[in-house]
């Protein structure tokens, strides 16, 4: 049986529907959650999850956006596990994901694309050795928090999505500056959650202006 590291990336844990839909789907499939954590990641973790991007364009900023929220880590277990959930999830980009697949429906634009997933049994293995041994991850197997998870949270009074993506097309086009852009995402997002870190919220707009704009 395969196992695999998935984060549910700031965009699905600030919008806490987004990140329940996807634990959802994963159950759904028939995986396994053998462990689940809700980790405010630092600096050194990010950068070392993310190393085999150091020097690229967008590693900058994907160190950024992992920071702005509290991520959901899990070891997920199953057979094809790896190549499973990465079909599950769909395309990396959010434009070019199919609309049945989660960051079709729920990513937002770029690399807001809901959540991480090993993309190979390889490197599987050496994103959960860092997750086991350096955050509570690895302390117990808890994976039925993972159910109370989508209990409480599956439920939003709206999914802005739509809306979200519009206004990243218009930013990216030039067509809205950044700072009016951020607004309305704040606002849209904070229709979704209500009850949400406001601070998460500002942060997780600002990383979303900044991916529409990346080059």
């Amino acid at each position: 049986m395969e196992r695999t590291l998935v984060l549910l990336k700031p965009d699905a844990t600030v919008r806490r529907f987004v990140g329940a839909n996807t634990i959802k789907a994963l159950l759904d499939e028939g995986y396994e959650i053998h462990k689940f954590a809700e980790i405010q990641v630092n600096r050194k973790l990010a950068e070392q999850h993310y190393e085999e991007h150091v020097g690229k364009p967008f590693f900058n900023w994907l160190v950024f956006f992992i920071m702005v929220a509290p991520v959901v880590a899990m070891e997920v277990k199953g057979e094809n596990v790896v190549q499973g959930v990465r079909k599950l999830l769909g395309a990396t980009l959010v434009q070019n994901a199919e609309p049945n697949t989660i960051r079709g429906k729920y990513g937002i634009w770029g690399g807001v694309n809901v959540a991480h997933a090993s993309d190979s049994i390889q490197t599987a293995e050496r994103e959960l050795s860092i997750w086991l041994t350096k955050t509570e991850l690895g302390e117990k197997e808890n994976g039925k928090q993972a159910e109370k998870y989508v209990e409480k949270w599956i439920q939003s009074p709206r999914d802005n999505t739509q809306k979200l993506r519009k206004i990243c097309e218009n930013l990216s086009e030039g067509k809205i500056e950044a700072e009016s852009a951020q607004e309305e995402i704040e606002m849209l997002i904070l229709e979704e959650n209500p009850h949400t870190n406001s601070q998460y919220v500002t942060k997780l707009a600002k990383a979303i202006v900044q991916n529409c704009l990346i080059d």
